[in-house]
């Protein structure tokens, strides 16, 4: 079978405190926006249960 692999929103790190976000259809800014967000939260609920990511 062929599958397809779009991607529709990337997240990354590209400095200290400098980020960079990609989206497109049928994403908005706003979801891609919370998407983001939500990764931080992430590593907060990581960090509070003692999982230490690096």
């Amino acid at each position: 079978m062929n599958f397809l692999a779009i991607t529709h929103c990337k997240f990354g790190k590209v400095g200290k405190d400098l980020f960079t976000m990609d989206y497109r259809y049928p994403i908005s800014a706003f979801q891609a926006f919370a998407i983001c967000l939500s990764s931080f939260d992430t590593k907060i609920a990581d960090l509070w249960f003692g999982v230490h990511v690096q």
